[in-house]
C-alpha cells in the first residue's frame, strides 16, 4: 500500500511504498496532498507493472508544446483563467514549443528570461 507523509516542520509530501517485501521511499515534489496520495499510487502501479512485465502506462509526450496542450486539456479551472494561461504562453511556446522536455536545460530558460 503506497502512504504519503511529510517531515517534521516540512510542506513537501513523501511517499512510502512497501512491495514485495521492499520499501521503495521517496519525494512526490509536491505540497498538496491529494497530488502526492495520487503519485504515490501512481508510483505503486507502476512497480507492480515493472515486476510484471507489463508496460508502464505513461504517455510518452517529448515536445514541451505536446505537453503545454496536454496541461490544458487537463487543468481544472476557469474558462478565463485558461484563456490567461493560453494568452500568456505566445510568450514562451514559440521559444520551447519544439523542445523535448528532457533537453530544456536551466540555461535555457534563463536566456529566455534574458
Amino acid at each position: 500500500m503506497a502512504s504519503i507523509y511529510r517531515k517534521k516542520g516540512g510542506d513537501i509530501w513523501y511517499y512510502g511504498i512497501t512491495y514485495q517485501g521492499k520499501r521503495y521511499q521517496g519525494t512526490t515534489k509536491t505540497t498538496d496532498k491529494k497530488s502526492a496520495q495520487f503519485i504515490a499510487e501512481s508510483m505503486q502501479t507502476d512497480l507492480a507493472r515493472e515486476k510484471h512485465n507489463l508496460p508502464v502506462l505513461n504517455k510518452n509526450i517529448n515536445s514541451f508544446g505536446d505537453l503545454f496542450q496536454d496541461y490544458l486539456k487537463n487543468i481544472i479551472n476557469s474558462s478565463r483563467t485558461i484563456q490567461v494561461k493560453q494568452w500568456i504562453s505566445i510568450h514562451f511556446l514559440p521559444v520551447f514549443k519544439d523542445k523535448d522536455t528532457t533537453s530544456i536545460t536551466q540555461s535555457d530558460i534563463k536566456n529566455y528570461q534574458l
